[in-house]
């Protein structure tokens, strides 16, 4: 749904959904500031049948962590030789640590404080960094489950919780700047790439456009507000994908979200057949579903692993994950000949 100007009916299911969910998944708490061993992927991946990790150089010039285990061969797709396709459906090699932290922020609450959670691969401190948004309305929580899986395959992430992101504070571009100032922080000038879901797939977008950085584009069921995105992104010009669900309320055509990611210059998009709004987050809740449609736990599951397999294969830390996302991949073409995906 539309996350600005919204009618009284739309403003109601806003406030109570906040364009996404939140489910029933237990990721183990977090002091502020303070770490903690999650463990290999989430608690819904398999910890095993993921081989070690040989080194890879990243993209970004930033030092990668890992990357390529056991599986089936690859076939070579754009030109990159045979070699071992990761399984993206399994948990990674690297145990992840969490931490919370704040940093200043201005105009950030009261206390002018941004919080962020920075999930980090075992011994990846330099690893390439993605830099992951939320959805109006909702919070850095919501996004543990793609965050773990994604940096048990070697990526760092960092989620913060936007400052503007609310009824009662709506301002996309500010978060996008924002997002930029926790980046530069982070990415020490290394590569980047920025991903959203919903509402904060707008705020990636913008960070994308403004930050020279940026090494990739991601938007998961991203959503538009008044234009801002889909007149920023055809200026992103970095590879970009966005993996889209079905229209439902929550993430109608009107918010110009379908094809909004293909409008980069070297930007596709990719329908993810089944999946509904709140399958685009992890942990979701009957609030969500009861609103933008029930959940499937092996569509949420399937868009987990498809992102993770993309900002692998962008970062430089495992280049068999184009044979997940992209055509002619051969996990790619498997999906879309089970009828699980089409492009756009």
């Amino acid at each position: 749904m539309r996350c600005s100007r919204i009618g009284f009916v739309t403003l109601f299911l806003a406030l109570v959904v906040g364009c996404g969910g939140e489910s029933l998944y237990h990721s183990g708490g977090s002091g502020s500031g303070g770490g903690m061993q999650t463990g290999t992927g989430t608690a819904s991946d398999a910890a095993t049948g993921v081989g070690g990790a040989a080194a890879s150089g990243a993209s970004s010039g930033g030092n990668a962590v890992a990357a390529s285990s056991s599986g089936a061969e690859t076939s070579g797709v754009g030109g990159s030789p045979p070699g071992p396709m990761t399984d993206f459906s399994q948990a990674g090699p690297f145990t992840v640590a969490k931490s919370t932290a704040t940093m200043a922020m201005p105009g950030c609450g009261f206390a002018n404080q941004m919080t962020y959670d920075l999930y980090v691969p075992m011994g990846g401190e330099t690893a390439p960094l993605v830099a992951l948004g939320h959805g109006f309305q909702r919070n850095k929580d919501k996004m543990v489950e793609m965050a773990n899986h994604m940096a048990s395959h070697g990526v760092r992430v960092v989620v913060p919780n936007f400052c503007h992101s609310s009824i009662g504070d709506t301002n996309h571009e500010q978060n996008a700047a924002d997002l930029v100032t926790l980046v530069a922080s982070l990415a020490g000038g290394a590569g980047v790439i920025y991903a959203g879901y919903s509402a904060g797939g707008t705020a990636a977008i913008l960070a994308a456009k403004s930050d020279a950085s940026t090494i990739a584009l991601l938007g998961l069921d991203a959503v538009d507000s008044d234009g801002l995105a889909v007149a920023a992104v055809p200026q992103v010009a970095v590879p970009a994908l966005g993996f889209v669900g079905e229209s439902s309320s929550c993430n109608s055509s009107n918010n110009n979200g379908t094809f909004l990611v293909s409008l980069a210059p070297q930007g596709s998009s990719v329908r993810v057949h089944g999946a509904t709004h709140c399958d685009f987050e992890g942990p979701t809740d009957f609030l969500c579903t009861g609103f933008c449609g029930g959940t499937m736990a092996g569509t949420q599951q399937l868009i987990k692993h498809l992102a993770t397999a993309f900002v692998a294969w962008r970062s430089g830390v495992d280049s068999s994950g184009d044979q997940w996302v992209k055509s002619g991949g051969q996990k790619y073409e498997q999906l879309v000949k089970g009828g699980q995906l089409s492009a756009l």
